[in-house]
């Protein structure tokens, strides 16, 4: 059986095997081996690659949101990203 093991594709995108095995198991139904563990197409990977982006990109914008409403409430970027109390 050809593909890639869930250690080598951790590896690859600098992930832990276990956020590798969560979303497979949310987003994915990737090949098993004969021992019954994942076995990762290349397009299993990509797709891997793009959860990961979104999930970056999900907490970049909560994290862009929070800021706003920080700042809205008069608190400056410094107090804000210092974690100081208004």
């Amino acid at each position: 059986m050809k593909g890639y093991s869930t250690r080598e594709v951790a590896e690859l995108l600098e992930l832990p095997p276990e956020v590798i095995r969560d979303v497979a198991r949310g987003v994915l139904d990737p090949d098993k081996n004969p021992r019954g563990r994942y076995r990762f197409s290349f397009q299993d990977i990509v797709v891997l690659c793009t959860e990961d982006d979104l999930k970056c990109a999900r907490k970049y914008q909560n994290m862009t949101e929070f800021v706003q409403k920080e700042m809205l409430k008069g608190r400056t970027l410094l107090e804000v990203l210092s974690g100081e109390k208004q």
